[in-house]
């Protein structure tokens, strides 16, 4: 016997377990877990402090872009190129196995979108091979602080987008690496750009709204994904208040294809 809830809250990868009551043990305890503690989840770190008021900002002119890759990314930087001033570096944070592999693979998605500038990726564009998931998205410490030290803007984009994937599997990149973005905006007294989703918030509410109390009797219709963005808002929301950072918030609905060229 199944719910309507079982379908709902585990992955298709694992249905096949679910339907063999011999092998439902075989399910990994995580995604058998339902989480309901949210209103402790976008409580922000102890250790994270207040925005420095005293970092020299008006010397910082370089930006920090989580999420170059895939299917937005590669518009996005592109956008930055075009905006932002020519003296302006853009260190675009990249999952691969090397440094060489995270700049490949950036070069050949903004190729593929169509975006590439051969000379603006050359002279501006810093590939850093890294993970959001990871503290300090597992950067090396003089990279780190060369971002501390030099960044102005963040544009978080990054995240692990799996509408069938639940909460725990998506929370380390989706959750854990706003943590780590907010952390580094804190650090450089950067503002911060969060590409959300209209999925974080209510059907009944309008998108154009800043900032929005989620109903908690509700988290539990959200799926995974949902639930992750709701979760990284309000943790936005938090170090906005609490910690004085400059955030900007923007929802995209559906996001799709040029009709000419397909991306």
């Amino acid at each position: 016997q199944l719910s309507v809830k079982d379908l709902y809250e585990y992955p298709l990868s694992h249905l096949s377990l679910l339907f063999d009551p011999n092998r439902r043990s075989a399910v990994p305890v995580a995604i058998q877990s339902s989480y309901r503690d949210w209103a402790n989840e976008w409580r922000l770190p102890a250790d994270l402090k207040p925005l420095d008021a005293s970092s020299n900002v008006a010397e910082k002119k370089h930006v920090f872009v989580t999420g170059a890759t895939g299917f937005l990314g590669p518009v996005l930087v592109a956008e930055i190129l075009a905006k932002f001033s020519a003296e302006s570096l853009v260190y675009c944070l990249v999952r691969a196995s090397s440094p060489e592999l995270a700049r490949e693979r950036l070069h050949s998605d903004l190729k593929r979108a169509g975006v590439l500038n051969s000379e603006s990726f050359a002279s501006r564009v810093l590939v850093l091979q890294g993970d959001l998931a990871l503290p300090q998205f597992g950067l090396s410490a003089p990279d780190y602080k060369t971002l501390v030290d030099s960044v102005s803007h963040i544009f978080h984009s990054g995240a692990c987008v799996n509408m069938t994937l639940p909460y725990r599997a998506l929370r380390p990149a989706n959750v854990g690496g706003t943590v780590e973005v907010i952390r580094l905006a804190t650090l450089a007294s950067a503002r911060l750009h969060y590409i959300s989703t209209v999925a974080a918030i209510p059907s009944d509410t309008s998108a154009d709204e800043d900032w929005i109390e989620p109903d908690l009797t509700k988290m539990e219709l959200k799926d995974g994904y949902g639930q992750s963005k709701v979760v990284a808002e309000q943790l936005l929301n938090a170090a906005r208040r609490d910690l004085h950072l400059d955030v900007r918030v923007v929802r995209p609905s559906a996001i799709c294809g040029d009709t000419r060229t397909g991306y």
